[in-house]
């Protein structure tokens, strides 16, 4: 799963899986991260770009996002 073109969908559903069960929090995750990085490194602009094209509310997000950070730290 985490092979292009599944990495990007397993990168956010094993993200958010480890936020919700709170294993974040733990103090030993570094088996978890170490798949995530392996992860991202599958993830090609395309597949980002296809996410965005297809959650508008999510890429809407992450624009607004951007814009406010720079107020944010100033």
């Amino acid at each position: 799963m985490s092979e292009t073109p599944y990495a990007m969908h397993f990168y956010l559903t094993f993200s958010k899986e480890l936020i919700q069960n709170d294993r974040v929090k733990g103090s030993n995750f570094e088996g978890e991260l170490e798949i995530l990085r392996r992860t991202c490194k599958n993830i090609r602009d395309e597949d980002i770009e296809v996410f965005l094209h297809y959650n508008t509310e999510v890429a809407i997000q992450i624009v607004n996002d951007l814009i406010d950070e720079p107020a944010a730290n100033g």
